[in-house]
């Protein structure tokens, strides 16, 4: 399945992405998945997580290993928008949620914005990877991180040289 491919953007020397998604459940619920540490760590699949909710709190995912992503909150406005940067690899870009309600519907697009060349390719079809994990917890299918992951990174790499 290739429906729902991010879009990329670049601009100078840095990448953005967005993807939109649709969840068919209530604008609360799909907060709490992103703000929640346990629900967190379920999309994610982080070894652990802090995840300190409010403005100027941090954000810090732990994979395992000495794979790790750390930042700050800048924007929490419950349920609609979370914003944090995001410190991982060879720079600092920043992650932005926005969810909108529509009955029994909510929409989310996320936005990572200033994403160093060196680390676009992993983050496009990571996020579109973990996206889908979320998906897939709101409706009990289950997804397998690499094997999706590794069938979306050719994707991608098109995509990125086209661009």
């Amino acid at each position: 399945m290739t429906d729902n491919l991010g879009s990329l953007r670049r601009d100078d020397n840095f990448w953005s992405i967005r993807y939109d998604r649709t969840y068919d459940v209530r604008a609360e619920e799909l907060w709490f998945a992103l703000t929640d540490v346990a629900r967190i760590s379920e999309w994610m699949l982080t070894e652990a997580m802090d995840f300190d909710p409010r403005v100027g709190g941090s954000v810090h995912y732990f994979w395992g290993g000495t794979d790790e992503s750390k930042g700050t909150i800048s924007v929490f406005d419950a349920p609609r928008t979370l914003e944090y940067s995001w410190n991982e690899g060879a720079g600092t870009s920043m992650v932005r949620f926005e969810l909108a309600e529509n009955a029994d519907q909510t929409a989310l697009t996320l936005h990572h914005d200033k994403i160093t060349s060196d680390d676009i390719r992993g983050i496009a079809a990571g996020w579109h990877t973990h996206l889908e994990i979320l998906q897939a917890l709101f409706s009990g299918e289950e997804v397998a991180f690499q094997p999706r992951f590794d069938a979306l990174t050719p994707i991608y790499d098109e995509i990125i040289e086209r661009t």
